[in-house]
């Protein structure tokens, strides 16, 4: 572990918040943002590696230099976040994106930084090679090679796991017909990864598995495609194993599941490099399972799972997971009741609640808003948890705001009310107010929990 206190600072620097970092042994990388306490201006940056003080800063601006290199103590650093290299790059390209800091008065920034995102699969240079391997498959410009030679190739894995019915299916097509109906194994000459340079195999896993245990079919049908077209094409790996999907698309998936944990897998990867798969700007990941055959709504249901696991991945990453609030886990439901019990006074109306449940927090503030035993009591506080990040999601892109603006709204209506003060009677404005628990925790198991 980096002990962060000990480290030696800058004199410019006056202060470090660190407390995002305190006590992660591991992950890829940071973002940072200096703010000078004099006048307001700021530098946000990313590093790659751990924050242990052996970096500060990279920035090339004139004025933050001076003020960096001075002996005058008037930066604040904190650090803002950590994770995956990519990601923290995008967040980078994000928050300085979201104030325009290049130009705007209030930054040090001279430049936006690059976004780690990429789209390594050109989808429709695919679709196009996926046509060129049909056309030659039609025309049959294809050879028959010794099936122990070609077993012995590396392979590209296209799928999660092999599907024991429909190699079984083609076994048995081809004990009657030999090799007449099969279609020949693609090999993508020197694309080799595990031994550079050697040939690899891209699709007819299950057709090599059929002829496996046929002892009188000794050969087997492959198109080879040559080095010098994937070199002009430019394939990469992400595109080869998506030509290999291509090519099996999913009404030939012998199973609904084994496609989609399939596609789930390749979306997880690309997410783990970098690549943006949907927002504003882009629908490349729909696409890309598009290109598999999936329907739009199917496409969709299959990238949300593939998020979800993504940021599974992300969280385990930083050893943390979404802490529960409930019977199961005691612990929590004790904080959550110790923050209710906090607010609870002779003023206040205190309700609890999960955001996956707003009729059920609705309906509990409207039946205490009734109750002739709060009549007195002016101020509604929610304590609220997200039991997903899906809620938490969208409670933070509109369910939120629209509870309060009902509840105020209503409370408006209500009018104020008239609390009895010694001999004077006052009116009270009625307010609400909301206050979250702690969506992750650390992923440590306690005993009881």
């Amino acid at each position: 572990m980096t002990y962060i206190g000990y480290m030696q600072k800058p004199p410019s620097i006056l202060h470090i918040d660190h407390t995002i970092v305190d006590g992660v042994d591991s992950y890829e990388a940071y973002v940072y943002k200096y703010t000078n306490t004099i006048n307001g201006r700021m530098y946000i940056g990313s590093r790659k590696g751990l924050f242990d003080g052996t970096y500060w800063q990279s920035s090339k601006n004139t004025e933050f230099l001076r003020v960096f290199s001075g002996p005058d103590p008037v930066l604040n650093l904190q650090i803002i976040n950590f994770g995956f290299y990519l990601d923290m790059q995008n967040l980078e390209n994000q928050l300085q994106s979201e104030v325009n800091a290049r130009s705007n008065p209030l930054y040090y920034n001279d430049a936006v930084a690059p976004t780690g995102n990429k789209q390594p699969i050109d989808i429709e240079k695919c679709k196009q090679v996926v046509e060129y391997i049909n056309d030659r498959i039609e025309n049959e410009e294809y050879g028959l090679e010794d099936k122990e030679e070609v077993a012995k190739l590396e392979r590209l894995q296209i799928r999660k796991e092999d599907d024991s019915k429909h190699i079984a299916d083609i076994r048995d097509r081809m004990r009657e017909t030999g090799l007449k109906d099969s279609n020949p194994v693609i090999i993508w000459e020197g694309c080799g990864v595990i031994v550079k340079g050697n040939d690899l195999m891209g699709d007819g896993n299950h057709t090599l598995r059929a002829l496996e245990p046929l002892k009188n079919i000794t050969q087997i049908k492959t198109l080879r495609i040559p080095k010098e077209f994937i070199e002009e094409w430019d394939l990469n790996h992400h595109e080869l194993e998506y030509i290999g999907g291509l090519l099996n698309p999913i009404a030939k998936i012998p199973t609904k599941d084994h496609g989609e944990e399939d596609a789930i897998k390749k979306l997880v990867n690309l997410m783990q490099e970098g690549t943006v798969l949907d927002g504003n700007r882009t629908t490349y990941g729909k696409d890309l399972l598009k290109g598999y055959g999936f329907t739009s709504r199917k496409a969709a249901a299959i990238l949300k799972k593939a998020k979800d696991k993504h940021k599974e991945l992300y969280r385990s990453q930083r050893g943390e997971k979404i802490a529960r609030y409930d019977k199961d886990h005691k612990s929590n439901l004790k904080k959550l009741e110790i923050r209710a019990d906090s607010l609870r006074n002779n003023h206040t109306i205190v309700v609890t609640g999960c955001t996956a449940y707003l009729s059920k927090i609705w309906r509990e503030i409207s039946e205490c808003l009734i109750d002739e035993a709060y009549k007195d009591r002016y101020s509604i506080e929610l304590v609220y948890f997200h039991n997903t990040d899906d809620n938490k999601d969208k409670w933070e892109n509109g369910e939120h705001a629209a509870l309060k603006r009902i509840v105020n709204g209503m409370l408006k209506l209500m009018g104020p009310i008239k609390i009895k003060d010694g001999k004077n009677i006052i009116e009270m404005e009625r307010t609400f107010n909301t206050h979250p628990m702690d969506h992750v925790e650390s992923d440590v198991t306690l005993e009881g929990e």
